[in-house]
């Protein structure tokens, strides 16, 4: 059998070449209903969206540079999954919720505080090389110890001052004064 069979001979159907994909003519019904034609659309489209696969797939296994690309990029968008995992806590990374909206909140609240650790890093670098080139001198034992991520100690509300609290607060003065009770 020659290596490029001609569309009669079947062998371009068991290859599954694209080149030779076969798109169905939709049927048409006697009564011409429209549910008819859309159904008919439905399967022309998806038999154009099985000879666009094939075509990529044949274009992947054949370019090495393609392949490449797409591994390149894969690996970017996983790194970065694994980065946004290491930056959630609380549930191992797992929504709590089932409201789609409440998930919908977190992903976008997560994916901005990856952002946010991501641009103050590159500030953080920033500043660091142009300390450098004012002549500052840098400890790497310093740098280790910078974070752009606090992990530890986490104080929402900022520091917390506990010197004062057994010093009971002054009387609250309920009275109200108003300039037409002065008069």
């Amino acid at each position: 059998m020659p290596a490029c069979a001609g569309p009669g001979d079947g062998a371009g159907r068991d290859r599954g070449d694209a080149l030779q994909a076969h798109v169905p003519a939709p049927k048409a019904s006697p009564g011409g209903a429209a549910g008819d034609r859309e159904a008919a659309e439905d399967r022309g489209f998806r038999e154009v969206g099985r000879a666009v696969r094939t075509i990529v797939l044949l274009r992947y296994l054949s370019d090495p540079q393609l392949r490449e690309q797409i591994t390149r990029a894969t690996n970017k968008a996983e790194a970065y999954n694994g980065y946004t995992k290491w930056l959630h806590f609380g549930g191992d990374g797992y929504p709590r919720s089932r409201d789609p909206e409440l998930q919908e909140k977190a992903v976008k609240f997560l994916d901005l505080m990856a952002n946010s650790v991501f641009s103050t890093t590159v500030d953080m670098a920033d500043t660091l090389r142009t300390m450098a080139a004012r002549g500052w001198e840098l400890n790497f034992d310093d740098i280790a110890a910078l974070s752009p991520y606090r992990r530890d100690n986490v104080l929402r509300f900022g520091d917390y001052d506990t010197a004062l609290l057994h010093i009971p607060p002054s009387p609250y003065d309920s009275a109200l004064n108003l300039r037409a009770d002065e008069g």
